[in-house]
């Protein structure tokens, strides 16, 4: 497991870093294995709920939720769901069942389902490490909204390098920052 970033443990004990490092892993797996899209999702109540995930787009959804419908029991099981160009691996962390998914793989059937398992196993308990579970009570605003200030403050409230940093122009940021009820605050530092 070289190949994880060096610095896993390092993440791991950064506020926040548990995301970060299981980010990075998913981030491991699509590259590694040339897919598509990879995700991390977290069985809850019976049902498939997403948690992280790098390039999904709605057919990485609907292949991860069709393959939940036709597949539970024996994912739940621990066996792999195979598709022609996807893999959904299942692993348990603790009490939890997650899945990995990859998607738009070249040959599903010739990819390592344990590489992929033991990488999972790896975002899984790196998520769960870094508070993953408490972001089901939070929406996706929330987060949004917290990573923005937390960018923000990182970035001394420079608005141009935070607009560049986040891939947007300063007006969208401006839009961003009201729509989310961000006063502009002296930089807490620490």
């Amino acid at each position: 497991m070289t190949d994880i970033p060096e610095t896993l443990i390092e993440l791991l004990l950064t506020p926040g870093g548990g995301r970060i490092a299981a980010g990075r892993t998913l981030a491991w797996l699509l590259e590694h294995f040339s897919a598509r899209s990879v995700a991390l999702w977290e069985i809850e109540a019976s049902a498939p709920l997403l948690r992280l995930s790098s390039a999904l787009d709605q057919e990485g959804i609907t292949l991860t939720t069709s393959a939940w419908r036709e597949s539970r029991l024996a994912l739940k099981a621990g066996t792999v769901w195979t598709g022609e160009s996807a893999l959904v691996v299942p692993v348990a962390v603790g009490d939890a069942l997650y899945l990995v998914a990859l998607d738009g793989l070249e040959d599903a059937k010739a990819a390592s389902a344990d590489t992929i398992a033991s990488y999972a196993r790896v975002a899984a308990r790196a998520f769960r490490h870094g508070g993953g579970r408490s972001t089901a009570t939070r929406s996706v605003e929330d987060v949004k909204r917290e990573e923005l200030i937390a960018l923000l403050n990182r970035e001394e409230w420079n608005i141009a390098k935070v607009a560049r940093l986040s891939s947007v122009t300063r007006r969208t940021l401006y839009k961003r920052l009201e729509r989310y009820g961000i006063a502009r605050q002296h930089v807490v530092r620490s």
